[in-house]
């Protein structure tokens, strides 16, 4: 093999491992709670589906064999999720019998930074005996033709959830993210754009070019905030089918997810040869003025991934050093009162007093209505 075929190779291989692997490369599972559902997945093989109405009690509802998944997310009755290089969509209004309603086919190019090859003989539709479902719609995009079979009814086995909650939450590494109408999934480097004012039939809409790198996505308000390995990116949501950079804080090559806490935005960096770069710290960064983002303060870290804040309380997913929970209300004293030490810890989802954190151990479900204190319902591995 020649000299410069090996460097590509080797750099194709450092640009796949970022906050989709941990430290011993294997990829990191992704959490999404919508209603009393908990959905995880399996990065390359599978979607499991829990009830988690009683947290101490947490029980597996069924799941979904999809090769080449790596994100999800959802709204009311429909979740989405990738397939190499495919969206699909399907019906979980009963969880214990996901069916799939609908494809966008040949929308994504990479996989976890990998090109997604096209193995299947150029096929342009979802078959029936690909994932169990139903004929979806061909190449990228729906024409009116090209309608899938409507799901039948069904009686949901969901919460009837209300406003912001209707679509869910994702943790702080996802790479799919729903605000509105519009469902917006991170490519490697650009923002991929859907209708989905009709959840059952999305409309791929745009593509947005944002730069090399970029991992994660999070939502505040009319902005989003995209984690990549050069910087954070804030895009304007002023037409949501076109988001427009505003502005970006820049650093050293390193991993890094983002989440947003009033005029604070919170980022953790992420060194060691995975990443690149050699820092482990949190940044908080003033967004007060979203156009002229500004450092506020550093905090060192041993090896973070994702993270969670709400009202100055910071929680942080620190590798092997476990969970952290950080006040940061004050910048000159900011301090840990929390430390969850017995785990690996790599993303969390705080909703209302409950704590959901993926370990390289399982996943954890606590009572955090005292984040200070918080109270272990149970472990699922």
């Amino acid at each position: 093999m020649k000299r410069t075929n090996i460097l590509l190779l080797l750099l194709l291989v450092l640009l796949s491992f970022g906050y989709t692997k941990n430290h011993n490369g294997d990829e990191i599972s992704k959490i999404y709670l919508i209603g009393n559902t908990l959905i995880r997945t399996t990065p390359g093989h599978d979607i499991r589906f829990y009830n988690i109405a009683n947290p101490a009690a947490v029980a597996e509802l069924g799941k979904i064999e999809i090769e080449g998944n790596s994100d999800v997310a959802a709204t009311g009755n429909y979740m989405y999720a990738d397939r190499q290089y495919d969206l699909l969509v399907y019906d979980i209004s009963n969880p214990a019998s996901p069916r799939i309603v609908d494809s966008v086919l040949k929308v994504f190019q990479y996989l976890n930074y990998y090109p997604v090859r096209d193995d299947r003989g150029g096929r342009d539709r979802v078959e029936d005996d690909d994932v169990g479902g139903l004929l979806g719609c061909g190449s990228i995009g729906c024409k009116d033709e090209d309608a899938p079979i409507s799901p039948g009814t069904q009686s949901s086995n969901l919460q009837t959830l209300d406003g912001a909650d209707a679509s869910g939450q994702g943790g702080s590494l996802a790479r799919f993210m729903i605000v509105g109408d519009y469902l917006y999934c991170i490519d490697r480097e650009q923002i991929k754009v859907f209708d989905i004012s009709d959840p059952a039939r999305p409309r791929y809409r745009n593509m947005v070019y944002v730069d090399r790198g970029i991992e994660t996505i999070f939502h505040d308000g009319d902005h989003l905030f995209i984690g990549g390995q050069q910087g954070m990116y804030i895009y304007s949501r002023d037409n949501p089918e076109e988001p427009v950079r505003v502005s970006e804080f820049t650093h050293r090559r390193s991993c890094d997810p983002v989440v947003v806490d009033g005029d604070r935005a919170y980022v953790t960096l992420r060194g060691g040869s995975p990443c690149g770069g050699f820092t482990d710290q949190l940044d908080i960064i003033d967004i007060s003025n979203i156009k002229n983002p500004k450092l506020l303060k550093t905090v060192e870290m041993d090896g973070p991934y994702g993270l969670a804040a709400r009202n100055g309380t910071v929680l942080v997913c620190d590798g092997s050093s476990g969970l952290r929970t950080m006040k940061t209300g004050d910048l000159n004293n900011i301090t840990q009162c929390a430390l969850l030490d017995d785990l690996t810890a790599y993303d969390v989802i705080w909703y209302r007093d409950l704590l959901i954190l993926t370990a390289e151990e399982g996943f954890f479900l606590y009572d955090a209505s005292d984040p200070c204190n918080s109270r272990k319902y149970g472990q699922l591995f």
